[in-house]
């Protein structure tokens, strides 16, 4: 971590302040490092998992998560990659997916990677550039006052749980979400990208249904049962 927070400096002149853990996955013990060398935010997917919360352990994070250190987390919630197929993504998903950011007041916080315009291909990083076009030019179009932010920029919003955004001369701030909020987006990020437990809910929102019926069908012949015995 020495060695590259020392070639990053070279480069850019600038100590860095925010970092991808490795595989989006990081313990304590990373944080740790993280906190002594002046890292603040953690970029990445919207999971975390080590050995302090059991190995193996995955779990949904919201935007702006208060991590181990005082560290914050800054998850991508827009997933703008190839698929595995070598097919372009689905621009239906990409913009409900951002679409849920904002409605949960959340900024939008796309995930992307260079091989997806570079290393896959010239015939495919093509038409990525130009899905990637398509998606921000939808996303200006549906949100005017959208503004692009650094990496840095990202982090203090989430420290400070609000930005103000300039709309006709006038300052509107806009809020992260709140506790119901973050955990209403944690249940439906586990239900869109967790299959096992997508079954489950439709599982047993079918065996709600049907004891449902059960209770009227029920309750109808109770109330004919009477209405005969009157």
């Amino acid at each position: 971590m020495t060695e590259g927070l020392a070639e990053f400096e070279r480069i850019f002149a600038r100590r860095p302040v925010s970092t991808v853990p490795p595989r989006y996955l990081w313990g304590s013990a990373a944080e740790k490092a993280f906190a002594a060398h002046g890292i603040r935010y953690l970029h990445g997917a919207n999971k975390q998992g080590g050995r302090h919360r059991g190995a193996g352990d995955v779990w949904a994070r919201p935007f702006g998560v208060r991590l181990g250190e005082g560290l914050i987390g800054i998850p991508r919630n827009t997933d703008v990659e190839v698929r595995p197929d070598n097919s372009l993504p689905s621009m239906e998903t990409v913009l409900e997916e951002a679409d849920q950011a904002v409605a949960t007041g959340q900024p939008i916080v796309i995930c992307t990677h260079a091989c997806n315009y570079a290393t896959d291909g010239p015939a495919l990083g093509n038409q990525m550039c130009d899905f990637l076009g398509r998606v921000l030019d939808e996303l200006k179009r549906r949100y005017p006052d959208l503004r692009y932010l650094s990496a840095e920029e990202a982090g203090r919003l989430a420290e400070r749980g609000e930005v103000s955004v300039r709309l006709e001369g006038q300052e509107r701030p806009l809020r992260l979400a709140g506790p119901l909020k973050s955990a209403w987006l944690a249940g439906r990020d586990l239900y869109l990208r967790r299959s096992k437990i997508r079954l489950y809910i439709q599982a047993l929102a079918v065996l709600a249904v049907l004891a449902a019926a059960m209770q009227i069908v029920s309750w109808k012949r109770t109330q004919r049962n009477r209405d005969e015995e009157n």
